[in-house]
């Protein structure tokens, strides 16, 4: 019997404990530290846990550096909503080696530090998404984030931060770092290299744009590269380094070019490489000739002005700023999708199929160069109520109002046209679609018409309205609108 109970004691140590469920942690205070705020959250979470927030504004660090040194999910309410300030005067996140964290909906701003990521200081495995990093300073090592771990930044602007020496200003890399639907804006050294992003390590930027970063000397206003550098779909704009590299300067590193357009640097050239490893994918495209013996592959384009919103970067729709391309750019469908696909990441197989907007690419015959895909609008006559001019409308009618979307012998409305993407009213942006009956021939030119109907009260008709607009998709992704006279009769 002993031995009985000795064997199944044993085999109990062989029983799995149950693990512990991650909960969630909720503050509920601005405070630096105490009950409820961000500060106590992290320092009583568990491996695994969720902090989340009750409060907006901004959380003013006043005893010292947020420390995780546990894996944990920070969810805030948007990065425009919440912001976590070093108050000028203390390093603002410290992310330790063993945790694996993700960080989301937060600005991160106006930290300090001394040896570098005054804003986040990464040594773990860190995602950034959909979120703010903005107005943080160090004396060397990325102003804005260090990254000596693993790191993803997606969906984020880093902006407005600074080394008052040297090596990054807005990122610092000497780990493994991808930056995807994202700006690195208007971030700053003060002497040397990488005003917007210094590489020592492997780091990829996809659909991103990088602009208006800088350095006072030296080389890579943009993006410095002394490693791995990948850069695939994105705009490098408006950035300046007076000994070379404005937009990209690559020294003894391996950098990786496809898809990209790298313009409108304010000093130095568009590009500077010595005695690196460059390599161009194709089409890319540089509006002077300083990339001319890098960038000679299919679809490269040297000294060709690139066709950039002179108004630079704005809110074009989606996260984050972008500079978007007009109509003329020679970057408008360069990436041709057929019969070979070179809109891909560089491995040759994965496609590329959306912009740093979240827009569908392409949107016409290709995909365009950089990281902003244009929609081209298309202007379509469409016949409210056809036969009758104007077409009268009672705003208060529960029925439909009929509407033909007229083809021509250059568009077949019957087919180009999505019709699940209709919208039709006093603006145009009513969700008011009812749904498309069988085509009919309205204006006898022998060609079929596209007829839909929406809803009366929802189109949002108003007494004085005399024009009904109608906007739209066609189904390779190009904006149409349309409009017509109407009498709004009650």
């Amino acid at each position: 019997m002993k031995a009985f109970l000795t064997v199944f004691a044993l085999s109990g140590l062989l029983v799995p404990l149950p693990t512990q469920a991650a909960t969630t942690i909720t503050v509920t205070s601005t405070a630096d530290s105490g009950p409820g705020s961000l500060r106590d959250a992290i320092a009583t979470a568990s491996p695994g846990d969720n902090i989340n927030f009750s409060v907006t504004g901004t959380i003013l660090l006043t005893t010292g550096t947020l420390t995780i040194a546990q894996s944990v999910t920070i969810s805030g309410p948007g990065a425009s909503s919440l912001a976590i300030s070093g108050n000028n005067a203390v390093q603002v996140f410290m992310i330790n080696s063993d945790a694996i964290v993700t960080i989301s909906g937060l600005t991160v701003e106006n930290g300090a530090a001394s040896g570098g990521g005054a804003g986040i200081f990464n040594s773990g495995t860190l995602t950034v998404t959909d979120s703010i990093v903005s107005g943080n300073s160090t004396d060397v090592d990325g102003g804005g984030i260090f990254n000596s771990g693993t790191m993803t930044v997606t969906n984020t602007t880093v902006s407005a931060n600074s080394v008052s020496c040297c090596f990054g200003g807005g990122i610092f890399n000497e780990g493994t770092l991808a930056v995807t639907n994202s700006t690195v804006s208007g971030n700053s050294g003060k002497m040397f290299y990488g005003g917007g992003v210094f590489n020592q390590g492997t780091l990829t930027v996809a659909n991103s744009t990088v602009s208006g970063n800088s350095v006072k000397l030296r080389y890579g206003g943009g993006i410095f590269n002394l490693g791995t550098l990948t850069v695939t779909n994105s705009t490098v704009a408006v950035n300046s380094a007076p000994s070379g590299g404005g937009g990209i300067g690559n020294f003894l590193g391996r950098l990786t070019l496809k898809n990209t357009i790298v313009a409108s640097s304010g000093s130095g050239g568009n590009c500077y490489n010595d005695q690196g490893a460059f390599a161009s994918q194709g089409h890319n495209l540089s509006d002077d000739d300083s990339c001319a013996s890098l960038l000679s592959n299919t679809g490269d384009t040297n000294s060709t002005p690139a066709g950039l919103d002179p108004g630079g970067l704005k809110n074009n729709g989606g996260p984050t700023q972008t500079i978007a391309l007009l109509p003329a750019s020679t970057g408008v469908d360069a990436v041709l999708v057929s019969p070979t696909n070179y809109c891909t990441l560089t491995d040759g197989i994965t496609a590329v199929d959306t912009d740093q907007r979240g827009v569908t690419r392409p949107s016409g015959s290709a995909c365009d160069s950089g990281a902003f895909e244009l929609v081209s609008t298309i202007t379509v006559p469409i016949d409210i109520k056809p036969g009758e001019n104007p077409a009268a409308i009672n705003s208060q009618s529960r029925g439909t109002i009929p509407i033909a979307i007229l083809s021509s012998a250059a568009f077949d409305a019957v087919t180009q046209v999505d019709q699940t993407l209709l919208t039709f009213g006093r603006t145009g942006n009513e969700k008011s679609l009812a749904f498309c009956s069988g085509p009919q021939d309205v204006n006898g030119d022998g060609i079929l018409d596209l007829i839909c109907h929406f809803d009366t009260l929802m189109t949002g008709f108003q007494t004085g309205n005399t024009m009904g607009v109608l906007h739209g998709k066609t189904i390779d992704g190009n904006a149409i609108t349309g409009s017509d006279s109407v009498l709004i009769v009650h």
